[in-house]
């Protein structure tokens, strides 16, 4: 199975995740017209290496996860509270993370975390970067 595959199966299965976004996760960019709240994903940078020996390889990719929320109504908290509520469950999947079969994921490390607010669609993004060590 694919590092992407991995990342995919952990959050999709995570539920308190799903509970919020439901299958609203999307490696890339979400498609036009998605409901909100809903996760997107991908690969920053990455560093990869190849071993001499067994043919495997090893990498330590950075990966930006974003919880994505939309102001409905009156009160603009409420797509603020949405995406904070889906970030912080993001967090807890990801936190740690490992796997033992497949894509061999070692562990992931919290980098980063950012706020974004566009005024004119009224939609909040939180972005939290992790780095991902595996090996195949």
């Amino acid at each position: 199975m694919s590092l992407d595959s991995e990342i995919y199966d952990r959050l999709s299965g995570f539920a308190a995740l799903t509970a919020l976004a439901s299958a609203r996760i999307y490696p890339g960019v979400a498609p036009q017209g998605s409901s909100f709240p809903y996760v997107t994903y991908f690969e920053v940078s990455g560093e990869r290496s190849l071993t001499s020996g067994p043919t495997y390889n090893m990498g330590r990719p950075r990966f930006q996860f974003s919880a994505w929320g939309k102001d409905r109504g009156n009160p603009l908290v409420v797509g603020y509270d949405s995406a904070r509520a889906v970030v912080d469950q993001l967090r807890a999947a990801l936190d740690p993370f490992t796997t033992a079969t497949g894509t061999i994921i070692q562990s992931t490390f919290f980098i980063d975390e950012s706020y974004i607010y566009e005024a004119v669609g009224k939609v909040h993004q939180f972005a939290v970067d992790y780095e991902i060590n595996y090996e195949t």
